[in-house]
Formats: structure tokens, C-alpha cells, sequence
């Protein structure tokens, strides 16, 4: 699918810190970067993907917490986080 638009998106919300964790990379990040972003639905991360393949054109979104700002310029790409059984002990 390809986007035709381009624009800002600012959400606020209540604790970055829980949710499903991501790796980012691009731009702007020395080498890559985990973060966790809690309440996002399930396909968020895979139309991430396609908003980073479209680029020039695509979305930006700040993520904003109490003391806290995260940004997702169209230019990161993202990769998440597998958990396994193994992983819990």
C-alpha cells in the first residue's frame, strides 16, 4: 500500500516504560535503541513498516509521557522484541 500524505502526529500518554519492546534504528540513534510503548494495537508495528517504506511520504509521531517524549520520525525503522517461555526463567 502506499501512503499519499505526510503529516505529524503528537500522542499523549501515561507511562512509556510498559507495552511490547521495540528496537529502533536510523537516523538520529548512534546504533539502535529498545523502547517499550504501552497500549498501541497489535498492527501498530508492522504499518511502522510500511510508513518507513514509503518514505519521503509517511507519518511522524511523538509519543509524550509526564517527563518524558519519544519520536518516531518516518525515518526509523523498527524491529520487535521476540519473548519466549525460555526468556521467563
Amino acid at each position: 500500500m502506499r501512503l499519499l500524505f505526510r503529516f505529524t502526529l503528537f500522542v499523549q500518554g501515561a507511562n512509556l516504560e510498559s507495552g511490547k519492546k521495540v528496537i529502533l534504528t536510523g537516523p538520529g540513534i548512534l546504533e539502535e535503541i529498545a523502547i517499550s510503548i504501552p497500549k498501541l494495537p497489535e498492527f501498530f508495528w508492522s504499518e511502522w513498516e510500511v510508513n518507513f517504506n514509503n518514505y519521503p511520504l509517511g507519518v511522524d509521531i511523538f509519543f509524550f509521557a509526564q517527563n518524558t517524549v519519544i519520536g518516531l520520525p518516518r525515518t526509523t525503522k523498527s524491529r520487535l522484541v521476540k519473548t519466549s517461555l525460555m526468556d521467563n526463567g
